[in-house]
């Protein structure tokens, strides 16, 4: 088998609770290459909930624990609310606490490379 790349990078699109989808590609990936997420990609970037995933991959997380975070906290960080119904005329399309006390409890603080 040929070796792998050595320099990977991973671009995540957005979609709220879709990215349920991406993070359960990751873990099948993780084991079948033998390695994290955090070891294969040398660069993570998203939009929106591909954010919060090259997040997760920046702190170390496996592709099954993300998963698993979207799994038991995705009702309630993706709640719809008026904002879901409206959100092209809003900033955003759910409310950003949920999501910001998420991250704070499952990734911590991180500050981007500049």
């Amino acid at each position: 088998m040929k070796p792998f790349r050595r320099h990977v990078a991973i671009a995540v699109d957005g979609g709220g609770i879709k990215g349920v989808i991406v993070t359960r590609a990751l873990a099948i990936l993780e084991e079948h290459l033998g390695q994290s997420s955090h070891e294969i990609f040398r660069l993570a970037a998203g939009t929106s909930t591909g954010s919060i995933i090259s997040a997760g991959i920046g702190a170390g997380m496996s592709g099954a624990e993300m998963h698993g975070l979207y799994c038991e906290l995705g009702e309630s960080v993706f709640r719809k609310t008026w904002r879901s119904w409206l959100w092209p005329l809003t900033r955003y399309r759910y409310s950003p606490k949920p999501v910001e006390a998420a991250l704070k409890q499952h990734v911590g603080e991180m500050t981007p490379l500049r």
